[in-house]
């Protein structure tokens, strides 16, 4: 993919639209960290804490340029 077909596809509506989704649901998993830390669940905080860290990089993907 090209740099301008890549610029293209984030400002796409229904592209925003998935990044917000992704927002909202790190968002979720943010949240779910501080309730599980408080009732001593460390398993399940990990693992949305890790989830956090997926959404992240789909959040910051940026164009590469292949040369």
């Amino acid at each position: 993919m090209d740099k301008e077909s890549f610029a293209q596809w984030k400002e796409n509506l229904v592209t925003m639209e998935i990044m917000g989704i992704i927002k909202e649901t790190r968002e979720s998993h943010r949240e779910a960290i501080i309730g599980h830390a408080a009732v001593g669940e460390s398993i399940q905080a990990a693992r949305a804490a890790g989830n956090i860290e997926a959404l992240d990089f789909l959040l910051n993907i940026q164009y590469e340029d292949q040369a």
